[in-house]
């Protein structure tokens, strides 16, 4: 009862938030030539806000009844079942709006899309089992990027788009990649478990990773069918123990019992009673909680404070407009050389700045650089004396190459997974500290050019917050042991069977020493260079940025005046008609700002609408 009054009042409150934008856009209305940018940042919130929409990747292993839960929240046999392993590639589920064509839209790694139109759900996984399964796609030699499927379903009604992901634990591994590559995408992850084993080393190993990426993660205990009432609880507890105490998750992780193949029966036969004992219900109810209420509440919040922040820098440019109207010609021409000469000094620092900008650049590769060497040098260190102390366990024997490699196997993934996180935060907090500074100075740049405005024409101004510049981009992709192939029909090692033990353990070594100088390329090597890559976008996006603002900004204000200007020296009954009609649009402004929460800093000068 308490979740259902929640989420009532989050649907209100994001109505009310729509209602005020939409009434910003109507205000401006008469302005949209003079101010373009400000009504299409109001529309674009306006967009962002209506059609926020909650993103739910769908997780587990292979055989766990992934894609019949799929099913099961979609009423119907849509997904291709676990019997066919998917390939590498994501599959989008939202709300169609039209109940008798169901589409399909297949985008292409070359970002060329197909768009296939189908009455049925049969349709749509014969289709899905060509595109998006190992068998008809093997190794996605079609090279598509994602499939994106446009279904009516009472869940996606609430804004929920569905992700399908590939199942871990298959024969392909590059599945488990794709699915973790693509998890920070998504506003939360539903992490499929069943009892039949419970929790393997695979999954633990995976939902480790999985913690790191997703920002909030539910757990389907699936196949309860299978368990009586005191099975099913015994196996309950020992799940929250193992997610807890293992797993390391914080709190009482939130577990839904449930049979989705009851469940997907008892949709399809209209079965209330038994959708009910399925306890598909009570997850449907919290995932469309969590998408309204906790989502939503963030979302409405940011968009709130950005359209009080536009409001103001319309409020400003709408007084000088007025001022400008108000004063003589003479007075406006003066006030237009002053703004002009201020901005020469804008324009020195503006300069300045991209080259320290640049130069900064320069000083965050570098660190990237030299950190990448010492984790290299480090990552050898480990790994060769890892390998020395397989060889000193007994001097009097060769190794053998299955030995080795499966130690490794089992050290590697766990050393590069720790090492190169801790790289990449290093190196993402290295960026985030640097450019913050930058961003401090670049919001009083643009800031500048509008106190001057405001001072040159005598107006109050209250400066917004600062906005983050920038989001880096840190994702670490690595690979846990990748060998160098042998192109011989010999086995490598296999004619050292005749040598000598002394020869035969010499050979070896070397072979493995080349192994691992290869191993630390491939891991250090692919993670500098997307540091590297983020580090550039970084930046580039941080300077992009600020040179659109303070245009915009100057732009802004030079069009108010040239406006004044050419009304004040054509028509002076225009020029008074104008003013009514911004002295008219000032007010219902600060009356906006007043009702949404934030009262307007009123101008010196009572006729501004004060």
């Amino acid at each position: 009862m308490e979740a259902e009054i929640r989420e009532t009042k989050t649907v209100e409150a994001n109505n009310r938030s729509v209602t005020r934008l939409k009434q910003a856009g109507i205000i401006l209305a008469g302005y949209r030539e003079d101010l373009p940018l400000i009504h299409e940042k109001i529309s674009e919130l306006e967009n962002q806000l209506i059609d926020g929409r909650f993103y739910l990747a769908v997780v587990g292993q292979f055989k766990r009844g992934k894609s019949t839960i799929l099913n099961a929240l979609l009423g119907d046999k849509l997904l291709p079942t676990s019997v066919l392993p998917l390939t590498a590639i994501p599959t989008f589920i939202s709300h169609g709006s039209n109940s008798k064509e169901k589409i399909i839209r297949v985008v292409f790694e070359d970002k060329k899309a197909v768009e296939h139109k189908v009455d049925e759900a049969d349709e749509i996984k014969k289709l899905l089992d060509d595109l998006v399964t190992e068998c008809g796609n093997p190794e996605n030699r079609k090279a598509i990027a994602r499939v994106e499927i446009e279904y009516q379903g009472d869940l996606l009604k609430n804004g929920i788009v569905l992700v399908d992901t590939p199942g871990i634990g298959s024969t392909f591994e590059h599945n488990t990649k794709t699915t973790l590559e693509f998890l920070p995408k998504c506003d939360a992850a539903l992490f499929v478990v069943s009892a039949d084993p419970p929790l393997t080393e695979a999954e633990f190993d995976f939902l480790s990773q999985v913690k790191d990426r997703a920002s909030r993660i539910f757990f389907a205990f699936n196949k309860i069918d299978y368990l009586d009432r005191e099975e099913r609880r015994e196996a309950l507890a020992f799940l929250q123990e193992l997610l807890v105490e293992k797993a390391g998750l914080d709190g009482s992780p939130e577990i839904f019992p449930l049979s989705a193949r009851t469940a997907l029966e008892a949709k399809r036969q209209g079965d209330q009673n038994k959708l009910h004992e399925s306890g598909l219900v009570e997850l449907e109810h919290r995932l469309v909680s969590f998408a309204h209420a906790e989502k939503m509440d963030v979302l409405r919040r940011a968009i709130e404070r950005k359209a009080l922040e536009v409001m103001e820098q319309a409020l400003l440019q709408l007084r000088i407009s007025l001022r400008s109207l108000q004063m003589p010609l003479a007075d406006l021409e003066e006030k237009s050389g002053v703004f002009e000469s201020k901005l020469a000094g804008i324009e020195k620092q503006r300069i300045s700045l991209q080259d320290r900008l640049e130069g900064e650049r320069r000083r965050c590769s570098e660190f990237i650089e030299s950190q990448a060497q010492d984790l290299k040098s480090g990552s050898a260190k480990y790994l060769k004396e890892t390998l020395e102390q397989v060889f000193s366990k007994d001097e009097s024997r060769c190794p053998l190459e299955e030995e080795l490699q499966n130690d490794f196997e089992k050290r590697v993934p766990d050393f590069f997974k720790a090492a190169l996180k801790k790289h990449a935060r290093t190196a993402s907090n290295h960026v985030q500290s640097s450019l913050s500074e930058f961003q401090k100075e670049a919001d009083r740049l643009v800031e500048g050019v509008r106190k001057i405005a405001a001072e040159i024409f005598d107006i109050s101004y209250k400066a917004p917050e600062s906005a983050k510049a920038f989001q880096l981009d840190t994702r670490v992709y690595w690979e846990t042991h990748k060998w160098t192939p042998s192109f011989s029909p010999i086995p490598p090692g296999a004619l050292d069977k005749l040598l000598p033990v002394r020869t035969r353990r010499q050979r070896l070594k070397k072979r493995w020493n080349e192994q691992v100088d290869m191993l630390v390329r491939q891991n250090v090597e692919t993670v500098r260079w997307q540091l590297l890559q983020s580090t550039i976008k970084a930046f580039a996006h941080f300077s992009t940025q600020m040179e659109k603002c303070l245009a915009e900004t100057v732009e802004a204000t030079r069009k108010a005046m040239g406006k004044a200007h050419a009304l004040k020296q054509e028509h002076s009954r225009q020029s008074e008609k104008e003013i009514r009609k911004l002295e008219e649009t000032i007010d219902s402004v600060q009356t906006w700002l007043r009702n949404t929460g934030t009262a307007p800093v009123q101008d010196k000068k009572k006729k501004l609408g004060g």
